[in-house]
């Protein structure tokens, strides 16, 4: 029992903290977004230290000494650490808002408490603090905490969870009760399909490890895993981002297929190819049946062509909020205007023909990476992209190394990679990326990619 504690708990906890914001997004606000993150990531770092992954004839204080010393000469461990705390002070250095001055009959924007320091306005740095401290949590436990199996388990429940949490919200939203936060999103141009997206990659993964592992009992976790999360992108994504998905879904299927016609039995290929046939035959199903006719046709109609994917006059609407972008970022280069200022920020440089151009509510770039040096300044933007660096010197590492190895790579490790793809290519339309469910989606897709490629080393993994 202790055995199977230790290979799967540590997993299923890391998977809850993976998800967590997917739940909450359709019904609650940042603020219980970020308590509950919180929360659920303290218990997922006392598994990841408590309760490591067991290698052959280890014993669980060996793992425990183990996991530690690594953890503590992990050069990521200790950045994200810091950035943590990075995060932390800049929720607090709250106060930037829009303020009048009666003597000068203007508007300025306030400056927050600490004015030389990156702030926030309002409660708006608070989510994604939780963010940090939740991908700081699950980047340790993928890379140090999981071995080979447990790491396939966390595929399996977190893209399961994450399918589930999508049904919910396709449900929600058909009776009214999400309503409003598909409408927030689309105005905020950050879109929850995103990381229903990394999830529905690391579905299909988990699709493969089900049949190689012979994990018949969680087999009803792949119709979430695989059909849930399709039905989240169908519904959740502008048709740009569902393409880009759509796309890197076909890539990673043809890899699962191919794997198990190579290290599987024969008759395997053709169990995946029907298995994951129903299961995106389910979401769609899904999503038919509770969108409205015209709703679901306008959707379809977008893919006729590459300029319907996207809104009208979507191109003029985006160079004008870049240019806004960086003309608010240019006078606070370091440490940005601050997070949740891009409102303000727009009502001082945007010229009465921009105002007649935007759509009304709308309060986002239509960029993620203008949106972060605007609000974040360079510092910011350097804290959200450099564990990624760290991430991709890894996975670079473990690629090089692999062909030493030899045997044919688990369709994990293509997962991050198409994640990763994907979230580059939609940065440069949306802000989806910053959103805290799709950077805890894509920090442990792309650390569980990473040490998915075969190692030849001592001491190897027996699976735990």
């Amino acid at each position: 029992m202790q055995k199977l504690i230790a290979k799967y708990g540590a997993a299923a906890h890391l998977a809850i903290v993976a998800v967590a914001p997917l739940f909450l997004f359709p019904f609650f606000g940042a603020w219980t977004s970020a308590q509950v993150m919180l929360w659920t990531s303290l218990m997922g770092a006392v598994w990841l230290v408590l309760e490591p992954s067991l290698r052959s004839g280890e014993r669980l204080h060996d793992a425990r000494v183990r996991a530690a010393k690594a953890i503590r000469g992990d050069p990521l461990f200790w950045t994200m650490l810091a950035l943590v705390a990075f995060c932390g002070m800049r929720a607090l250095n709250t106060g930037i808002d829009l303020a009048y001055d009666p003597e000068n009959s203007t508007w300025f924007m306030s400056k927050a408490a600490m004015p030389l320091m990156p702030g926030s306005a309002g409660e708006a740095g608070r989510l994604p603090f939780a963010a940090a401290v939740s991908a700081a949590v699950l980047v340790t436990g993928c890379r140090h905490s999981l071995g080979r199996s447990a790491r396939l388990a966390f595929l399996l429940v977190a893209s399961g969870l994450a399918g589930l949490a999508a049904v919910i919200a396709v449900v929600a939203v058909h009776t009214g009760a999400a309503a409003g936060a598909v409408a927030e999103s689309e105005l905020a141009r950050s879109f929850a399909g995103f990381a229903f997206g990394v999830h529905l990659l690391c579905g299909l993964a988990a699709v493969d490890a089900v049949f190689e592992r012979h994990w018949n009992a969680a087999s009803p976790l792949l119709l979430f895993a695989v059909g849930g999360n399709a039905a989240g992108v169908m519904l959740f994504s502008p048709p740009y981002m569902a393409a880009f998905f759509a796309a890197a879904a076909l890539v990673e299927f043809l890899y699962v297929f191919i794997h198990a016609w190579v290290k599987l039995q024969q008759p395997v290929q053709f169990k995946i190819l029907v298995v994951c046939g129903l299961t995106v035959g389910a979401g769609w199903l899904l999503v038919s049946s509770l969108l409205p006719a015209e709703d679901f046709a306008s959707r379809i109609a977008a893919f006729k062509s590459v300029k319907t994917l996207f809104p009208e006059n979507f191109a003029e609407i985006r160079a004008m909020l870049s240019r806004v972008s960086f003309e608010g970022w240019i006078s606070h280069l370091w440490a940005g205007t601050g997070v949740g200022s891009f409102p303000s920020v727009f009502r001082f440089h945007a010229t009465p023909a921009d105002w007649a151009l935007l759509p009304r509510g709308s309060a986002a770039a239509a960029s993620c990476w203008w949106q972060m040096l605007t609000e974040r300044g360079l510092v910011g933007t350097v804290g959200v992209v450099l564990p990624f660096g760290f991430l991709s010197v890894t996975y670079a590492r473990r690629l090089m190394l692999w062909p030493r190895a030899g045997g044919m790579p688990h369709p994990a490790c293509l997962a991050g990679l198409l994640a990763a793809a994907a979230a580059v290519a939609s940065g440069f339309f949306d802000g989806s990326l910053i959103r805290a469910d799709a950077l805890t989606a894509l920090c442990s897709t792309v650390a569980i990619s990473a040490a998915s490629f075969p190692v030849k080393k001592e001491g190897e993994s027996n699976g735990g």
